[in-house]
């Protein structure tokens, strides 16, 4: 099994989630507009931007140039169930949140995350 991190990120006007998972020696990272407590509404559309460094695994507080600040919603593994190039099927472990994850790519950066499982505030 992988690590995954999601990261809340707090910036001045706007909040949103950071979901990363370690792939090597980065972690290919997607950001998220809504809590995970709502993943499970509907699906959600959500952007892939670009790989982390890994100590993103483990880190809270500011970020530079003023960016905001991150704080840990949920880490632990993850376990790839099916993937190709635009699509990810994994199931996520940690004691905050656990279950399967879809994420597919609906356009360039754009992707869509379909959730089933629990998420704990």
């Amino acid at each position: 099994m992988q690590k995954f991190v999601i990261q809340e990120h707090i910036q001045k006007n706007s909040c949103h989630w950071d979901l990363m998972l370690q792939q090597e020696n980065v972690l290919v990272t997607w950001q998220i507009p809504l809590c995970p407590s709502q993943w499970h509404e509907k699906p959600v559309p959500c952007r892939k931007i670009f790989d982390h460094r890994l100590k993103y695994l483990t880190y809270e507080g500011p970020l530079t140039q003023n960016r905001g600040f991150v704080k840990m919603y949920a880490a632990g593994n993850y376990q790839i169930l099916d993937s190709a190039k635009n699509y990810w099927r994994i199931n996520l472990h940690s004691d905050t949140i656990r279950g399967n994850m879809t994420l597919e790519c609906m356009q360039e950066d754009q992707w869509q995350l379909c959730w089933q499982g629990e998420s704990g505030e």
